[in-house]
């Protein structure tokens, strides 16, 4: 079906309740006639029961034959029905069937409900009531019953033209009260089907704005149904794409920046070179400089590679049972073992193995980090102490340093892709910014959890949750 989504709505909706209202109307009409001629029939065996009463008074004698007649004919009035109250037995009868031959289907039907009301059954049908009268009637045969047994049966004749006159009218109610339905019921259908599309309509729109590159208001919510999680889903996600962008403009900006940097140091020191501005006695100092500058951009280089490999989905994490707390011991022992360590105080609680199920390059990657971060950041003399232990199904790791400490408000930061503590320019605590990202993204790929905290006596926190074996 083509066309618009309301008109689809509006056009299977209208149609339900057509097809609904219909056969309501039908059911109610056929129910209906069927309860007045139920009604017609047990008002009409009421007249039969007065007039086989009055019939039982003048065999008795205590009525003469007028009286009869006038007493019948008033019943029959009341009733609206013709009425004959006839006397025979089963030769009398017969011998009327004999004279009248093979007669008419009409007069061969008499003969079979007198039969009928002598065997004691009631008959109650539509016929015609004579062949020179163009009409219908309800025909209601009775037994009549004496004190010594069956002795004829009374027939009623109900005219049909009333009772058809008054299914008529009811049928032209019904049909009036279903135009009104149907009516009323397509206003409300269109209404409905408007709040449906309306919305929709709006999101698309706004889905239009948002593939352009246009910034787009969100989308007004003014239900809890369907359409109402609808919209807030498209809001939720009209946010979150914004987000990335801005998170992706910023990522840009903060690449080129932080390339732009040592590329440009080194083409200073180029250039001076190159312009003999150097001294010979002072070359060796300006390479080595250089030196220190691609060696930071190479870091640079790898840590945005091996994040965007991380955060790709296509990096495969090679898990196993692993030792955390020896793994832990190795990493100190190599930190403190390179060339120039401050003199701190380093030590990894000691205890049994804690097995976790996971990546063991990867969490050392984590743990380079982490106590790389608590040795440049603690000054000398101070302390960086690693502590774990098993809650349940849970490994907690905790890396605490006495070092200068992350203020308050920058602690819900610090994960965030090149943000820095330390904004003094020193270079002992220069870095790309990006290490505490890639530490939270390879923990996050673990089904795991970091957070950072201030600790009360100086110093800084972290908390590494794994899940155990």
């Amino acid at each position: 079906m083509g066309g618009s989504l309301f008109r689809k709505l509006f056009v299977v909706y209208a149609g339900v309740l057509a097809a609904i209202v219909l056969v309501v109307a039908l059911v109610l009409s056929a129910l209906t006639a069927g309860r007045m001629v139920e009604d017609r029939r047990k008002s009409l065996e009421s007249a039969a029961a007065m007039a086989s009463q009055v019939m039982r008074s003048y065999l008795a004698g205590s009525m003469d034959r007028e009286r009869l007649a006038d007493t019948i004919d008033m019943i029959g009035y009341i009733a609206d029905a013709r009425i004959y109250a006839l006397r025979y037995d089963r030769g009398s009868l017969q011998a009327a069937a004999d004279q009248l031959g093979d007669g008419s289907e009409a007069d061969r039907t008499l003969v079979a409900d007198l039969n009928a009301l002598l065997d004691g059954r009631t008959v109650f049908h539509t016929r015609s009531y004579s062949a020179k009268l163009d009409t219908d009637v309800l025909l209601a045969g009775f037994p009549l019953e004496a004190e010594d047994g069956r002795i004829g049966g009374i027939l009623m004749y109900a005219p049909m033209d009333r009772m058809r006159q008054d299914i008529r009218n009811m049928v032209m109610l019904l049909g009036a009260i279903a135009v009104g339905a149907m009516a009323l019921g397509a206003v409300a259908i269109g209404w409905l089907s408007r709040g449906i599309v309306r919305p929709i309509r709006t999101m698309q729109e706004a889905a239009v704005r948002l593939a352009s590159g246009e910034r787009s208001e969100p989308v007004p919510v003014s239900t809890r149904d369907e359409i109402g999680r609808l919209a807030r889903a498209f809001n939720h996600m009209q946010a979150q794409l914004e987000r990335t962008e801005n998170v992706r403009r910023g990522f840009i900006a903060n690449v080129s920046h932080e390339l732009r940097t040592p590329l440009t140091s080194i083409q200073g020191f180029l250039q001076g070179m190159l312009d003999g501005l150097v001294r010979p006695e002072d070359m060796r100092a300006h390479l080595l400089l250089m030196m220190d500058e691609v060696r930071r951009l190479g870091k640079l280089t790898g840590e945005v590679l091996d994040l965007a490999k991380l955060q790709s989905g296509t990096t495969t994490l090679v898990k196993e049972p692993v030792d955390i707390r020896a793994l832990a011991t190795e990493t100190m022992a190599a930190l403190s073992g390179l060339p120039g360590s401050k003199r701190l105080d380093m030590s990894v609680a000691a205890g049994a193995p804690l097995m976790v199920y996971a990546d063991a390059d990867r969490i050392r990657q984590v743990l380079v980090n982490l106590l790389g971060n608590a040795v440049k950041f603690t000054p000398e003399g101070g302390s960086v102490h690693v502590g774990m232990d098993r809650d349940g199904d849970t490994v907690t790791l905790y890396v605490r340093d006495s070092g200068i400490g992350i203020p308050e408000e920058e602690l819900p930061l610090v994960f965030e892709k090149f943000h820095r503590v330390d904004r003094t320019g020193n270079p002992a605590f220069g870095g790309s910014g990006l290490g505490l990202n890639i530490a939270k993204t390879i923990i996050e790929l673990h089904r795991g959890t970091i957070t950072a905290l201030r600790r009360p006596e100086g110093g800084t926190e972290f908390v590494v949750r794994l899940p155990a074996t």
